[in-house]
């Protein structure tokens, strides 16, 4: 069974109300000014029409202009209360969904910054940077126009559907008769409009994708003359995303109107059975223009609803893109290095990578304070082993630490555990002082001597304050390497994965760096992953890789027993010969 820490499984259930607590406060105010103003949209059609029977009774004689003027003035009276509520409104609401954005924002920030690498590799810096900003506005923007239309459309349509019933229950009904179609309407395109809505975040993703590539590698395809072919296959892109983009937005957007028409078929019988009330007497001109104007607005309101429930559906789809990264950040304890000595057990490891089986039954321990050596062929799968220990990559049946299986700790306990250097350095644009601390208060100079970068600072060659760009710019590939593994050891927990650290660096300056690293070590489990099998014999033990399985032992005794070990190490006698005088303290 292929275990991983990315494990639905293995993660809280993270909820969207999360994001939402602590908000109590706009909540309030939001509900106070919703429930004033879309109360008070209902002033509307009564005013309106009064001011029609008003009108009506003035060319009767039975009424005055100033009876006008009054009924005109209360109405924009209410008109400014209601108004000045529903700026309120707006503005609580608005203010609510940015808290949210920004929450939702810091969390996916947190996550992506501590994301697996080969989880980045295999699902692509462009689709994960769509779903942390486009996906997370679309998310909060769902949550802005449900709260919105939870009061400008769910309040005020209760509110207009009193009103028709207190002018008339039958006809109320009658009317509102069609309403529920433009509903059911919209529920049958849900599916459709999340599908299309999924499919333009994808393509956008790749769209994204590709232009980071285009831009990143700008000078390889040019050089290569590949230009004109990336141009093409860019395009190929930028036309998928465009017509994913256009299907989504029709199916979002140009419903509205054919929502708006079922729901306003509502009018025919207004007019027959409200015209015959007006007719016979039963209602005047005010009554018939309050029902007919109120009926207008809530069935305007109720293709609004219509929309809504797309726009949630497109909401969704984005949160279920963005909830195992949120799930992710909510799991993600703080990185604390781990300084408690620890024991190490695999017992039949096994690791596949595209599809094939790269190690099986590979089995060994390791105690605090050893020094382990990986080696083997080219190919046999050591740096996969020491990402499997750093939980970067996906394994096979177990392997613990105190008795704790690794894939089921959380992320960052399992980073404070296990620190890792890859075989290519990895920096950043900062001063090399920076590169080593990463914002942490370390003592950097002490880090800088047991990487051997002391000569090159006292020589001049280099300063703590000199810049560096994340390319490696202005530093050689040894300095490169070396900053790398001062940082590694700056940051390192119990167990430190180091892939073949000393590659780019000279023979005295490896001798100097390998026997820093046996004096730094202590209590700390050192994973040395190496081809240079020179410094083997200083190591406490060494494993063996070979067709996809592992001979583990002291140095002597793989001499004695493994022939691929001793022919490998044989191949290279002169250079331990060459090292032969190493000190060790």
């Amino acid at each position: 069974m292929i275990t991983t820490d990315n494990d639905p499984g293995q993660r809280r259930r993270v909820r969207i109300v999360s994001f939402l607590r602590g908000e109590t406060g706009l909540l309030a105010f939001l509900t106070v000014t919703g429930l004033v103003y879309n109360v008070g949209m209902t002033a509307g059609p009564y005013f309106e029409g009064q001011l029609a029977g008003c009108l009506a009774d003035i060319l009767d004689g039975a009424r005055e202009a100033a009876d006008m003027l009054r009924l005109a003035g209360l109405y924009v009276a209410v008109v400014f209360v209601v108004q000045g509520s529903r700026a309120g409104k707006r503005f609580f609401v608005r203010r609510f969904a940015n808290r949210v954005n920004r929450r939702m924002r810091a969390a996916l920030y947190h996550a992506l910054v501590h994301q697996e690498a080969t989880r980045v590799q295999a699902e692509g810096t462009g689709a994960l940077m769509t779903k942390a900003v486009t996906d997370v506005d679309l998310c909060t923007e769902g949550i802005r126009k449900f709260t919105t239309e939870l009061f400008d459309t769910g309040v005020v349509m209760v509110a207009y559907l009193g009103m028709l019933v207190w002018y008339d229950a039958r006809l109320a009904l009658v009317s509102c008769a069609f309403l529920p179609l433009a509903y059911v309407w919209a529920a049958r395109w849900k599916r459709r409009v999340a599908k299309a809505g999924s499919a333009a975040r994808e393509s956008e993703g790749a769209l994204a994708a590709a232009t980071m590539d285009r831009i990143g590698n700008e000078e390889l395809y040019r050089v290569n003359g590949v230009e004109a072919r990336r141009n093409k296959l860019y395009e190929t892109e930028l036309a998928a995303y465009e017509r994913a983009s256009i299907r989504s937005g029709v199916l979002e957007n140009a419903m509205l109107p054919l929502y708006r028409i079922v729901s306003l078929a509502g009018v025919v019988p207004i007019f027959w059975i409200g015209g015959g009330y007006v007719l016979a007497g039963r209602w005047d001109i005010a009554a018939f223009t309050a029902f007919f104007s109120c009926f207008l607005r809530f069935a305007v309101k109720s293709s609004h609803a219509a929309k809504l429930f797309n726009a949630v559906q497109k909401a969704q789809v984005s949160w279920q893109r963005i909830r195992p990264l949120l799930a992710d950040a909510q799991d993600e304890d703080v990185r604390q290095t781990a300084s408690q000595p620890v024991h190490i057990e695999a017992r039949n490891l096994s690791i596949e990578r595209g599809g094939k089986t790269l190690l099986a039954n590979v089995s060994f321990s390791l105690t605090p304070g050893e020094l382990f050596a990986v080696t083997g062929p080219v190919a046999c799968g050591k740096s996969s082993l020491g990402e499997a220990l750093a939980g970067e990559f996906a394994y096979g049946d177990s392997v613990t630490a105190d008795g704790r299986e690794l894939s089921a700790m959380m992320a960052g306990e399992r980073r404070g555990l296990v620190t890792m250097l890859h075989h290519a350095p990895e920096l950043v644009h900062a001063t090399l002082a920076e590169n080593v601390a990463l914002g942490k208060d370390v003592d950097v100079d002490a880090y800088l001597r047991l990487a051997e970068l002391a000569p090159d600072i006292g020589s001049g060659a280099l300063a703590p304050d000199t810049e560096v760009f994340a390319d490696g710019r202005p530093l050689s590939g040894g300095q490169q390497a070396r900053l790398a593994f001062a940082r590694t050891l700056a940051h390192a927990g119990a167990v430190v994965v180091l892939d073949d650290p000393f590659a780019s660096v000279d023979a005295e300056t490896e001798r100097r760096m390998f026997a820093n690293l046996r004096a730094w070590q202590g209590k700390r489990i050192v994973v040395l992953l190496s081809s240079r099998l020179w410094m083997f014999p200083y190591c406490d033990r060494v494993l063996y890789l070979a067709d996809g399985t592992g001979v583990c032992g002291t140095h002597e005794e793989l001499l004695a027993a493994c022939a691929g070990y001793c022919g490998l190490y044989g191949a290279q006698a002169k250079g331990a010969e060459r090292h032969a005088g190493i000190v060790l303290s």
